[in-house]
């Protein structure tokens, strides 16, 4: 029998905070994804490159805070930057589900196409 390293599953979402930290195409890939929730989307970047607009969500164009993820149901990190080093180690701080963008060894979840 094969055995899976990972185990597909639904996640709850309603009510609750995506964070997405990055303000570049990256980030924006995510987007799409989690735009199609009922969750509140909020995108943390200290420079926006690309065009949120037509989308659902709150963009702070700043740098990231210690307490900006706070409660979050979970964190995208599309940022290579001071502020992504921030986001991921305040979610394994908190035990906040984390997603790095292209390194999935630094990934306790990953996003299929959808």
């Amino acid at each position: 029998m094969t055995r899976l390293n990972t185990f597909p599953l639904s996640y709850k979402v309603k009510g609750k905070r995506i964070i997405i930290v990055g303000g570049t195409d990256e980030a924006l890939n995510k987007v799409r994804l989690v735009a199609k929730t009922t969750a509140s989307i909020e995108i943390y970047a200290r420079q926006v490159e690309t065009d949120f607009s037509g989308y659902d969500l709150t963009v702070f164009e700043r740098p990231l805070a210690v307490g900006d993820i706070d409660g979050a149901a979970m964190v995208f990190v599309a940022d290579e930057g001071a502020d992504g080093a921030l986001a991921a180690a305040e979610a394994r701080r908190l035990n906040i589900p984390l997603n790095v963008v292209d390194v999935p060894d630094q990934c306790d979840f990953y996003t299929p196409s959808i």
